[in-house]
């Protein structure tokens, strides 16, 4: 048997392990990549503009595909358009990985295809097998989807999703989106003229209803995602995916780092996984390079991963439960309601009074925390609020802990506004105030006094 060495071996060819695999490719690394083929449950993806330009900012291929608009029918009449066009694009993710792995090997990439399996701990790393080869290797990165090379250590209510393409006349040419009684459904059109949908429920559901297909037209009907669409008949057997959301360590200080779904397997209501997948690559990189160059920060990139781990698990996790408190208005049946949380208050708008007293919001602290600088991590001061946002060490080009610093404990907007300008500039201190006010960084305090207040300038 071949043992083959390698400074960091990932294990799963998606978009996020190419992502990572190319950053430290760049960096002088070493890399093997396993790139097993397999079939995935369900063939298509809808890429949003943020993921679209991540993979631009990674250097990987865009796939040419449909671009549409989405349509949805959340406890509504009809279906409604988005307000804006999304330019979103459903892609074949057979193409997409393909080229993503295309991509690894030019840019000198070792890619295997076979399946990662038995990873073990070593002394000097790990070792593992990928086919007829043994591989050691200082770093193991687990990049191979929500089936991860380990369990994960939390999942959240159960959720399986039904997929299968139609063919017919009449089809809708956007992609909808829309909740029934005991599940939701997703349906695009696809680059190949069919229609592809997704029915996502509670995986108990098959024990008392038995035939997925008859699920699937229950909520097809219910929802009426494909009215209007005649001589349907679908392509491909059903197929099942554990669509369950769930979180694991991103880093266990022992050379092992988890990204995209093995990391953070969002809800698919998000729609945002390949974004938060691509996100995790490229901290993964920060981290393994950092611990290259000082292999003392070892507490430090832990730190750093997991609480961002954590904090995109709960930005996720509030954003898909607060649709699925929505659709409890119209179905309080026990699918939505275990998945539901409060919609959170709105963002404040209108700026305060120039001389209103204002102060740190509710729970914002100013404080020392590891942050991505350069292709490094380090420890800088940042703002952090209480919720699950992350905190901000530069804004508008500039570190911001100085600026809330200078903060007097009873200040007024024209006072920050005035102190500010001083040290960045007028347009800027008024951009950075708007964006600290509204994102509730600077807050109202009472008032010790019933004067007046001029108009604000900024409204």
């Amino acid at each position: 048997m071949l043992l083959k060495r390698c400074d960091v071996f990932v294990a799963g060819a998606g978009p996020a392990g190419v992502a990572l695999a190319l950053r430290l490719r760049r960096l002088g690394y070493e890399v093997a990549l396993a790139a097993a083929p397999g079939e995935a449950a369900h063939s298509f993806e809808t890429l949003s503009p943020a993921a679209q330009e991540q993979l631009a900012t990674e250097g990987l291929p865009i796939p040419r595909g449909k671009p549409v608009d989405f349509e949805i029918r959340w406890g509504n009449a009809t279906f409604e358009p988005r307000a804006a066009p999304s330019q979103s694009l459903v892609v074949d993710r057979r193409v997409l990985h393909a080229e993503v792995r295309r991509r690894a090997i030019e840019g000198g990439v070792s890619v295997i295809d076979e399946r990662a399996k038995a990873p073990e701990s070593t002394a000097d790393g790990w070792r593992l097998q990928a086919g007829p080869n043994a591989f050691c290797a200082r770093v193991l990165v687990d990049a191979t989807g929500r089936r991860g090379m380990t369990r994960p250590t939390r999942r959240g209510a159960p959720l399986i999703g039904l997929h299968v393409v139609y063919r017919g006349e009449n089809l809708p040419a956007a992609a909808r989106v829309a909740a029934a009684r005991d599940g939701w459904i997703w349906g695009a059109p696809t680059p190949d003229a069919g229609y592809a949908v997704s029915v996502f429920e509670d995986p108990r559901l098959g024990k008392t209803e038995g035939d997925p297909a008859a699920r699937i037209k229950r909520i097809v009907d219910e929802t009426g995602v494909l009215d209007g669409a005649t001589n349907l008949s679908r392509l491909h057997a059903i197929a099942a995916s554990d669509a369950t959301p769930s979180t694991a360590s991103a880093c266990n200080g022992a050379g092992l780092f988890r990204v995209g779904d093995a990391a953070v397997a969002q809800d698919p209501l998000s729609s945002s996984g390949v974004s938060a997948a691509l996100q995790s690559a490229v901290d993964a990189a920060l981290a393994i390079h950092t611990l290259r160059d000082e292999s003392s920060a070892g507490p430090m990139v832990e730190t750093f991963l997991n609480r961002r781990t954590q904090r995109r698990a709960a930005r996720h996790t509030g954003w898909t439960a607060a649709f699925y408190a929505d659709a409890t208005v119209v179905y309080p049946t026990p699918f939505w309601i275990a998945r539901a949380q409060p919609r959170p208050a709105p963002q404040r708008i209108s700026l305060p009074g120039l001389d209103e007293p204002i102060g740190l919001g509710m729970g914002v602290q100013i404080q020392s925390e590891p942050c991505p600088v350069g292709d490094h991590i380090a420890m800088r001061r940042v703002v952090a609020p209480s919720s699950a946002a992350e905190p901000v060490a530069f804004a508008d080009g500039i570190e911001i802990a100085p600026l809330f610093d200078a903060l007097a404990r009873d200040t007024t907007f024209r006072r920050t506004l005035t102190l500010w300008s001083r040290q960045v500039g007028e347009a800027r201190a008024a951009r950075l105030f708007a964006w600290a006010w509204r994102s509730g960084w600077l807050a109202p305090v009472p008032q010790r006094n019933t004067g007046g207040s001029d108009a604000p300038l900024l409204d």
